[in-house]
This record gives structure tokens, C-alpha cells and sequence, in this order.
């Protein structure tokens, strides 16, 4: 392996996590706004809530932006440089991390439209409605790895009950308070059933992607019904806006996108890291050749560690 394939290696294995900045003005901007939330600041609530979002794409994009930069110079011509096997690995690379950016980057705006408008009471149905879009998309990137083999669920479907059962008892106890509001009805079973599947695809992908990655990801999505649920038992059930409740809320549902966000990163670096490992081996060549490769080298070293040794002892 050449000097400038190992510098690029080495450069994307340091870079795919992204950089700490993002992460750190992510946890800095999520305690301001659960600060804004105990002392009732409206405008710095408004302000801080949809950053939330925000940045967690700038985390997600920032984990691979050193992959695009490095396609990018490929296919403008900018790297004659690098060899056919790096820009193979590359290319690969590059084609995994844009495999559902597009369904990351939509569930994550129409989480912060729905972050505005749940910030007024009377446009509560329609960021319902873009929070529903956004689980949406998550959907499609759970269904994509759930398609590739048998899931959990799909092979202990038993495991489906607690979360139907959690469903039943949502809307047994909220329906009595919404039974005069057809839409709100509807809105709240269409809802209710979509956070349940978000958790049910979730789960079946336990047993054929990373443990790490999994956890995360399934983790993630249960604080997001954790927090949607208590915003409909606050809302409807005891029709309240007291603070614990608000914090409980929202502090919920930042660890839930966050968790989710850094679940799909996980799996990405994942894929990027078994991508890398082809150019041991030489992607375009048997990989006899590699490990013959790799032998000359290390003959290579021990000469040169032997003629460093000689020239000591003259």
C-alpha cells in the first residue's frame, strides 16, 4: 500500500466520526432550551428548539464531509494522483454514505417544522402532521435493512404485542377526552399507530446490523414515544402546561433524535470501516497479490532497518 493511500486512510478512519464542535454546540443548545423551559422564556424557546435539528444534520453531514470532499476531487480530476484502488474504495464509500442521506436529511426538516409549529397552540395538528412525515422517512431507512433479511419481529412476531398493547391503552385513556373532535381522533390513531411501527421496525433490526448501532437507534425511537406520549397526556389527559412536564417532554425528545441520529452515523462508519479494510487487500487485484504486496514491503523495511544498523557501525 502506497504512502498517500494509507495518509488517505488514515484520514478518513479519523474524520468519519465527525469532529466534537457539532456535538458540543448540540448539547450547549439543548441546555438553553430546556433553561428557556424551567424560567418560561418564550422567545429563547423559539430560538434554541429548532436549532436542535439543525444541527444534529450538521453532525450527521460533518461525520462523512471528508468522503465527499475526497469524491468530490475524484471526479473533477482534482486527485490524477490517487491510484484506481483508492478511488475505487472511495467511490464505494461515498455510495454508502449517500444510501439514505436524503431520508436523514427530510425526516430531520420535517422534525424542525414540526418543532415551529408545535410551538403555538393553534397549529398543533399540522406539526403533528410534519413529525408524522418525518417518522415517514424514518421508516423507509429502517424497512431498507429490515427487506435485506428476516428481522426479529418478523421472526417473533409475539413481539408485536407490547407495542400494540401500548397503542390500545394510549387511545383508551385519551379518546374519553377528544370524543367530540372527529379529526383530532383520527390524527391522534394515525399518529399513535406511526410511532408504534417507528418502534417496531426499530426492533426488527436486532440480529443482522452492529449490536451498537441497534441499541442506539431502538433506544432512541422508544424516548421518542416516551415523549409523545407524554405530550398527549398533558395535552388531553390532564390539560396542564406545568414545567416538569415541559421539561420532561422535551428532554425526552432530545435524547431521542440524538440517539437516532448517532444510531444511523454508527451504522454508515460501520459500512465505510468494512469498505476501508478492501484496500488491504487490494480491491482490484486476487488477494494473494495484496499479501505479496504487502510482504515486499515489509523486506522493504527490514532492508532499510538493516543498512540503518550498518552504517552505526561503521
Amino acid at each position: 500500500m502506497t504512502h498517500l493511500n494509507l495518509v488517505i486512510i488514515n484520514t478518513i478512519k479519523e474524520s468519519i466520526n465527525g469532529t466534537l464542535l457539532y456535538k458540543v454546540i448540540f448539547f450547549l443548545i439543548a441546555f438553553i432550551n430546556i433553561l428557556a423551559i424551567y424560567f418560561d422564556i418564550f422567545w429563547l424557546k423559539a430560538i434554541t428548539k429548532p436549532f436542535i435539528t439543525i444541527i444534529l444534520f450538521f453532525i450527521y453531514a460533518d461525520s462523512f464531509s471528508v468522503i465527499a470532499s475526497y469524491h468530490n476531487d475524484i471526479e473533477t480530476e482534482e486527485r490524477s494522483e490517487f491510484d484506481e484502488n483508492i478511488k475505487s474504495v472511495i467511490s464505494k464509500a461515498y455510495n454508502s454514505v449517500s444510501d439514505g442521506f436524503i431520508f436523514i436529511f427530510t425526516s430531520l426538516i420535517f422534525c424542525f417544522l414540526g418543532d415551529i409549529f408545535l410551538l403555538f397552540e393553534n397549529t398543533f395538528l399540522v406539526g403533528l402532521l410534519c413529525f408524522l412525515m418525518g417518522h415517514f422517512c424514518f421508516w423507509v431507512l429502517l424497512w431498507r435493512n429490515s427487506l435485506k433479511k428476516e428481522g426479529l419481529i418478523v421472526k417473533n412476531k409475539i413481539l408485536i404485542l407490547p407495542f400494540i398493547a401500548y397503542l390500545g391503552i394510549l387511545l383508551y385513556y385519551i379518546f374519553p377526552h377528544i370524543k367530540n373532535d372527529l379529526i383530532l381522533q383520527i390524527a391522534v390513531v394515525i399518529y399513535g399507530t406511526a410511532i408504534t411501527v417507528s418502534g417496531i421496525l426499530a426492533l426488527n433490526r436486532f440480529g443482522f446490523i452492529s449490536t451498537n448501532t441497534f441499541v442506539l437507534v431502538f433506544v432512541g425511537f422508544l424516548f421518542f414515544i416516551i415523549s409523545d406520549t407524554w405530550i398527549a397526556w398533558q395535552k388531553f389527559v390532564l390539560k396542564t402546561n406545568h414545567t416538569f412536564d415541559n421539561l420532561m417532554v422535551m428532554t425526552t425528545y432530545i435524547i431521542a433524535l440524538f440517539l437516532i441520529v448517532q444510531g444511523f452515523i454508527d451504522q454508515k462508519v460501520t459500512e465505510i470501516k468494512l469498505i476501508l479494510n478492501e484496500l488491504n487487500l487490494f480491491s482490484n487485484t486476487e488477494s494473494k497479490q495484496g499479501k505479496s504486496i504487502i510482504k515486499q514491503l515489509e523486506e522493504n523495511i527490514t532492508v532499510i532497518f538493516n543498512k540503518h544498523s550498518d552504517s552505526k557501525k561503521n
